[in-house]
């Protein structure tokens, strides 16, 4: 996950910001993120200059030593490459941050217009609507100009939901009370609570993306609890490379080894076909995914007091508290998106058809996917509701 340090962005703003109105405060910010996003696009474009330049060097470089051992010229192309391939990496990383910083940007300039009366375009909640409320209608608690419409700073579905089964249900006195010690805590927190709501907006958690991760979590284990696959895992890699070896030292005859690389790519596709179907129910999520995680390590970082808001906080990391070497939620969420990511190289065929026939790829991707739902399945739902819980006391603040 790309950090931004909103709170250092904030600084001077929030320091001063007992002595400044709302509108003051979220002025202040939109000019502060206005000028680091100059900053960050000049940043950007120099380095995007640097790489063109790293390219034309190197090619004239190669060029010029074209008379001389071949190793020179790989030489330069290798430095060029891993050069212009770092920079690659510095460049994604400023487009997050540009990212990141344009939903900052327009979470506040949002925050002004609401503080101006307009909000009415926002969603009003009128879906969680219920026939005969005993004070829904009335106190427009729902609906276009209503308090939901107002005060909701949720991004996912299921705060949106929760926020409102919060403002339909009435909650015990003491349930009210942790409610608004929270809600006060957070208050006093601007900076976390907009970047909590910039990683929620990027890619919003949607509950079908729940629902489809819940039905995955129910179906069987096909591959893990196979014996058969787990052997095969192994084996066909093994028998694959050995085929490749040998024809590569000429130990067999080139039709040997291309008709057993026709048996080794319908094998593989045999279980890519099998793979197919889980990878088709999860890839589509992978984006809600980075979502999920970055919320997650948000809270996991934050510093609570109130006795609401560190127990969702410890929920999360329960688990790494009491087992030697376990991972905080955020850190599970990030490897079970790394499994899928590897996954999304069939999508490129020159790399993934090699990688299939050879090591099995799929194979080895669906068992670590199915060990890692063995370990987790029951914590899914935990951590949306968590995301939810915060998104409506953020809203609350």
């Amino acid at each position: 996950m790309y950090k931004t340090n909103p709170v250092k962005l904030y600084l001077t703003l929030f320091h001063n910001m007992v002595t400044t109105t709302p509108l003051e405060f979220y002025t202040g910010s939109i000019q502060t993120l206005t000028t680091s996003i100059q900053n960050t696009k000049r940043r950007y474009n120099r380095i995007a200059a640097l790489r063109l330049l790293i390219v034309i060097i190197a090619a004239t470089a190669a060029y010029l030593t074209r008379g001389n051992a071949w190793q020179y010229i790989v030489l330069i192309l290798l430095a060029g490459l891993s050069l212009f391939l770092w920079l690659v990496a510095v460049s994604q990383k400023l487009k997050q941050e540009l990212a990141n910083l344009q939903s900052l940007l327009d979470i506040n300039r949002q925050e002004v217009e609401i503080l101006n009366g307009n909000y009415t375009h926002r969603p009003d909640g009128i879906g969680f609507q219920r026939a005969h409320h005993p004070y829904s209608h009335d106190l427009d608690i729902l609906g276009k100009a209503s308090l939901f419409q107002y005060i909701h700073r949720t991004t996912s579905e299921q705060g949106n939901q929760l926020l409102a089964d919060w403002l339909l249900h009435p909650a015990n006195e003491t349930t009210i009370v942790q409610r608004q010690k929270a809600a006060m805590e957070l208050r006093d927190q601007p900076a976390w609570r907009q970047q909590f709501q910039a990683y929620g907006s990027s890619n919003p958690l949607s509950i079908p993306t729940q629902n489809s991760v819940d039905k995955w979590l129910k179906q069987p284990h096909y591959f893990r609890k196979n014996s058969a696959w787990k052997f095969a895992r192994f084996i066909l890699p093994a028998i694959s490379i050995s085929f490749l070896l040998l024809y590569i030292f000429d130990v067999i005859q080139p039709g040997l080894f291309y008709g057993m690389l026709i048996v080794f790519l319908a094998a593989s596709g045999y279980i890519s076909k099998l793979v197919t179907p889980q990878y088709l129910q999860l890839s589509k999520h992978i984006t809600q995914f980075e979502t999920l995680s970055q919320s997650l390590e948000w809270i996991e970082s934050a510093r609570f007091e109130t006795v609401l808001l560190k127990e969702l906080q410890q929920a999360l990391q329960l688990e790494s508290q009491t087992t030697p070497h376990a991972k905080k939620a955020s850190q599970q969420v990030k490897d079970l998106k790394k499994i899928l990511d590897r996954m999304d190289y069939r999508l490129n065929p020159l790399v993934f058809i090699p990688l299939n026939i050879f090591l099995y790829w799929d194979l080895q991707q669906v068992i670590q996917l199915e060990e890692w739902k063995a370990q987790h399945q029951d914590k899914i739902d935990q951590w949306f509701s968590i995301i939810a819980q915060m998104e409506a006391l953020s809203s609350l603040a």
